[in-house]
C-alpha cells in the first residue's frame, strides 16, 4: 500500500507500507530530505532505510507493555506497527504523519492539539477493560498508539489539557512515586523539567502535561546520536556531542550536566537516548533548545526490597553514557549551578509523596525512610564531587571533564 511521509503539510516522501505487518517495505520520491527525521540520513538521493525502520519502530507500542497482545487481538490488528497506521502514525510528540495515498487528508484532520478528544478503544484494550458500549466501528484516533515505553501509560485531554497517565510495576508501583521526587529536586535545582503529580486510578499513576505544543516538537538524543557514523575510538558522549555541534544545538552540555546530576541522586536506571532530547520548530526546522527532563521513574532502587539497597553497587544500573553512576558523574563539566542548600526539606516532601493514600499499600515507612537515606548518600558523592573540583588545580579533574576529547572521552 502507497503511503506519504508526511511533516505536518510538508509532503516528505512516498512509501510502501505492508498493510498487514505494517512494516516499510521502501521508501522513494523523496520530494523534501530536509525533512526526513533527524537521523535518517539523506546520501546520493536515498535516504538511510535502516533508520527508517529503527524510527518507525520505536513510534509504536513495544512488544513488551503488558496488555498488548490481547489489545491487538482486540482492535482486530496483526502487529503494533499496524495499530500505529490505522492512526496514521501521529503522535503528540512530533509533527510526522503518514497519509493513504489514496486520500486527501490534511495535517488539521490529524492533528491531536486541534483534535483532542482521543479515541478510548486502544486505551481501554491495553488495560483490559471492555468498550462494548462505545462505538462498535473500532476508532483507532489515538496518541496511545505511538507512545513508546514498558509500562502502563494513556493519554487524556480535560479541561482543556493534555496530559499523560503512566502506571508502574510490581511489587512496589514505585515508579509514579519516583517522578513526584524527582520532580521536587529538580525544581529545588532549578533544573528544567517535566512537572509530575499523582493521578487517581485503580493503582499508582503519575500524570504530567504534555511538554510539547502545536509550535514545537520533540526530537530525540537517539535520532540525534545517528545523524553521524560512530568512530569505534570516539565516546558515547564525545560522539552525541559532536552530532549535536553537526546539527547546530548549542545547549548539549548544560543539560546533560544536570540531567546526570540529577540522575546520580536517585540512581536512575533507564536514562536511555530516547528519554531526552530537544525541541526544534517543525516549520523553520530551527533548534529551540533543550526539552525539559522526563521520565525519571526507573530509579531509587524502584523494584529491590530495601534491606539490600547497599549490598551489591554493582547492580546499580546506569545509562546513556556509562555504566557506573560515579564514572558518569565525572563527565559533568560544572557543578558551580547547584546549590545543595535548596535541597534543605526534601526529606518531608518525600515522606509526604509517599503518605499519599495511593502510596500506602504499596510503600512502607521503612521503606520510605531507607530511600531517603539513599538520596542523602548520593547528594553527599556530588557535593564531594564539587568540592574535588573546587579545590584542585586546573591539571586534574576538571580539565579531564573540560577537555573530553583529548583524553577521558576521547
Amino acid at each position: 500500500m502507497k503511503f506519504y511521509l508526511m511533516h505536518k503539510d510538508v509532503r516528505v516522501a512516498a512509501m510502501n507500507i505492508n498493510g498487514q505487518n505494517g512494516l516499510i517495505v521502501s521508501i522513494f520520491d523523496i520530494t523534501a530530505p530536509e525533512h526526513l527525521p533527524v537521523g535518517v540520513n539523506y546520501r546520493d538521493g536515498k535516504a538511510d532505510k535502516d533508520a527508517l525502520d529503527k524510527w518507525w519502530e520505536y513510534r509504536c507500542i513495544p512488544e513488551q507493555r503488558k496488555g498488548i497482545d490481547n489489545a491487538l487481538i482486540k482492535l482486530k490488528v496483526q502487529t503494533e506497527m499496524t495499530l500505529a497506521l490505522r492512526g496514521n502514525a501521529v503522535s503528540l510528540t512530533d509533527k510526522y504523519w503518514v497519509k493513504p495515498a489514496d486520500t486527501d487528508l490534511e495535517w488539521a484532520d490529524v492533528d491531536f492539539f486541534e483534535n483532542p478528544h482521543f479515541s478510548d478503544h486502544v486505551n481501554m484494550s491495553l488495560r483490559g477493560q471492555r468498550w462494548d458500549n462505545c462505538k462498535k466501528v473500532i476508532d483507532y484516533r489515538s496518541p496511545d498508539n505511538t507512545t513508546n515505553g514498558n509500562l502502563p501509560k494513556y493519554w487524556k485531554y480535560e479541561d482543556g489539557r493534555i496530559f499523560l497517565v503512566k502506571g508502574g510495576s510490581d511489587p512496589y508501583n514505585q515508579q509514579p512515586f519516583n517522578e513526584l521526587i524527582a520532580s521536587a529536586i529538580m525544581r529545588r535545582l532549578g533544573i528544567p523539567h517535566v512537572e509530575y503529580s499523582l493521578f487517581p486510578d485503580e493503582k499508582p499513576y503519575s500524570r504530567c502535561d504534555c511538554f510539547t505544543t502545536p509550535e514545537t516538537e520533540f526530537v530525540s538524543a537517539w535520532q540525534i546520536y545517528r545523524t553521524l557514523d560512530k568512530p569505534k575510538d570516539v565516546s558515547v558522549y564525545r560522539h552525541f556531542l559532536n552530532c549535536c555541534e553537526i546539527l547546530g544545538i548549542k545547549d548539549a552540555v548544560r543539560l546533560i550536566d544536570e540531567m546526570i546530576v540529577l540522575d546520580h541522586i536517585i540512581l536512575n536506571e533507564d536514562r536511555h537516548l530516547n528519554n531526552f532530547g530537544f525541541l526544534r520548530d517543525p516549520d523553520t526546522l530551527e533548534w529551540i533548545g533543550a526539552a525539559p527532563i522526563f521520565d525519571s521513574g526507573t530509579s531509587l532502587r524502584y523494584n529491590r526490597f530495601h534491606d539490600s539497597f547497599y549490598w551489591n553497587e554493582d547492580s546499580y544500573f546506569c545509562k546513556p553514557f556509562k555504566d557506573s553512576h560515579k564514572e558518569q558523574l565525572k563527565l559533568v563539566s560544572s557543578f558551580d549551578w547547584i546549590d545543595f542548600s535548596k535541597l534543605e526539606g526534601l526529606d518531608d516532601e518525600i515522606r509526604a509523596i509517599f503518605s499519599a493514600e495511593q502510596a500506602k499499600p504499596y510503600i512502607e515507612p521503612k521503606r520510605c525512610e531507607a530511600i531517603i537515606e539513599m538520596i542523602h548518600q548520593e547528594i553527599e558523592e556530588v557535593r564531594t564531587m564539587k568540592q574535588n573540583r573546587d579545590n584542585e588545580s586546573d591539571t586534574t579533574d576538571h580539565d579531564v571533564a573540560s577537555d573530553f576529547a583529548a583524553s577521558y572521552l576521547k
